[in-house]
């Protein structure tokens, strides 16, 4: 029998992100979770290059993603549901270099748990954290992983019954700096009816 879901007021202290961080260097210190309306925000993941990244409306679930890699992840886009039922599509985020894959979910199909891993660019380079690898789990598949995966720097979120993954924010530039997520409640076995399609950019404004 699944366990219960966890109620919001409980949730920032029992469900904590598994980051590895042997050097413990600043920029690479444990996510911060913060609660939104219809979502937590956790993250992000790796340094402080390149530009923020975000959505405009809550998610309540992802519809798609795009990625991009090769030595690094070099982009990142996706399209979601928000919390009135229209699907936003998301980026993509960063350059484009690297292959591109895209991944379409099913209907019955939520994203549970996301890893990767990073890697400390050249002095020269910036010296600063990138995401170099990127892996997604969901209740039936599991995709990549992405890129290239380094072992100095590795992090993991898996989710427990009942919480699924909505959507992303982070850092980017020519390629992803760095990555957090969106964690909501499982709503149903179905994904939302969509009213409208609209980009993140013609409703950034509103």
């Amino acid at each position: 029998m699944p366990p219960s879901i966890l109620p919001h007021r409980h949730y920032k202290q029992q469900i904590k992100p598994k980051v590895y961080d042997p050097k413990a260097t600043p920029s690479l210190q444990p996510p911060l979770i913060m609660s939104i309306a219809h979502a937590f925000k956790v993250g992000p993941w790796g340094g402080n290059g390149g530009t923020v990244f975000d959505v405009t409306a809550p998610p309540t679930r992802l519809d798609n993603m795009t990625i991009r890699a090769g030595e690094f992840i070099d982009s990142i886009g996706f399209s979601y549901v928000d919390d009135v039922g229209t699907i936003r599509i998301a980026g993509p985020f960063g350059g484009t270099g690297g292959n591109l894959t895209t991944i379409r979910f099913a209907a019955t199909e939520f994203v549970t748990k996301l890893s990767g891993t990073l890697y400390i660019r050249s002095a020269s380079a910036g010296g600063k954290p990138v995401l170099s690898s990127l892996e997604i789990v969901t209740n039936t598949n599991r995709y990549g992983p992405y890129g290239t995966v380094h072992q100095d720097y590795l992090f993991s979120f898996p989710l427990p019954w009942g919480l699924i993954i909505t959507g992303f924010f982070g850092r980017a530039g020519s390629i992803v700096d760095a990555i957090g997520v969106y964690i909501g409640y499982k709503i149903g076995g179905e994904r939302l009816d969509a009213i409208t399609v609209a980009t993140d950019e013609e409703t950034s404004g509103n």
